[in-house]
């Protein structure tokens, strides 16, 4: 199958005009009409991809966006679980979740603590302004 890029776009266009201007150029097993469709055609795709692109970007940046907001919500579920956790009730949740910070090898440093909580106390990097 032969590809169409941007570089064929001007080839296209000119076989088009030479199409309209001498349509004895084509073959019997081609018609004015049907070139003439396939390239209406082709320009509305051409649009709609346009479009679906410009909608998959938003999408796109909307998941990163809302990603990025459920991650803080569950950071600041996650530290105040461990603040309140006085009776043990919640230690096994709280220990589920802070196997996402623990580091892999021999170091022990900064293990089960969420982002920030190494650093100094009211470092808050990783929680959403109120």
């Amino acid at each position: 199958m032969a590809k169409m890029g941007d570089r064929s776009r001007g080839f296209v266009n000119k076989a088009y005009e030479l199409v309209q201007q001498y349509p004895e150029l084509l073959p019997r097993t081609m018609s004015v009409e049907q070139v003439t469709q396939n390239v209406e055609i082709w320009g509305q795709m051409e649009s709609i991809l346009f479009s679906v692109n410009q909608l998959q970007e938003l999408i796109n940046d909307t998941y990163v966006a809302l990603g990025s907001q459920v991650y803080t919500d569950a950071l600041m579920i996650y530290q105040f679980a461990k603040s309140v956790n006085h009776t043990g009730t919640l230690e096994q949740a709280v220990t589920e979740m802070g196997k996402r910070f623990s580091r892999k090898g021999n170091s022990k440093k900064g293990k089960g603590k969420a982002p920030g909580e190494e650093k100094e106390a009211d470092d808050s990097d990783n929680l959403p302004a109120d």
